[in-house]
């Protein structure tokens, strides 16, 4: 049985409970005001952890928060509602796309912060449950700390951090 997060994340991509537009872009906005308030601190770690320039650190936190910010706006729940109930006008949608259900992101290596970032605006935006895979060891990076507690703060019906690898997420396993 997977833990109880885990569960949760499974059971809301069942019912797809992150597929309406407007809970998508309020949680694109508390995500984008989440790191927005916590911009130093994220910044610092980045700058800590890829041993760049403050600079350099502030050039891939705006990269992060412009994708946020892009995914936000792409999303007009007046349109998509037009589109979705179409079919009940008997016209075609051909244009209309739903998510997958459940995303499990597995961060890079190279920008930390970025390769989390830009794929988890994506995965809500398209109304998607996620897993974000953290690491278990004692070598965790700053960036991943504070990411980790600036996440784990967000609707775990719909987010949840694990340290398990993808399989054993998606299928529920939580042995070896």
């Amino acid at each position: 049985m997977p833990p109880r997060p885990l569960q949760l994340v499974r059971e809301a991509a069942i019912d797809g409970r992150a597929q309406n537009y407007y809970y998508r872009q309020t949680q694109l906005h508390r995500l984008h005001g989440a790191f927005a308030r916590n911009a130093a601190a994220i910044q610092s770690a980045i700058a800590h952890d890829a041993e760049c320039s403050l600079a350099e650190a502030q050039l891939e936190f705006v990269l992060a928060m412009s994708c946020i910010k892009t995914h936000y706006a792409g999303i007009d729940p007046e349109e998509a509602l037009e589109e979705e109930y179409s079919v009940a006008r008997g016209v075609d949608a051909p244009l209309l796309r739903e998510g997958v259900g459940l995303v499990y992101i597995q961060p890079g290596k190279h920008s930390l912060f970025y390769s989390v970032v830009s794929p988890l605006a994506a995965a809500i935006a398209a109304g998607n449950c996620i897993v974000v895979q953290v690491k278990q060891t004692s070598q965790i990076f700053k960036v991943e700390q504070v990411a980790n507690k600036l996440l784990s703060a967000r609707e775990h019906i719909t987010l949840c951090l694990s340290a398990l690898r993808s399989a054993e997420t998606l299928k529920g396993r939580s042995g070896p």
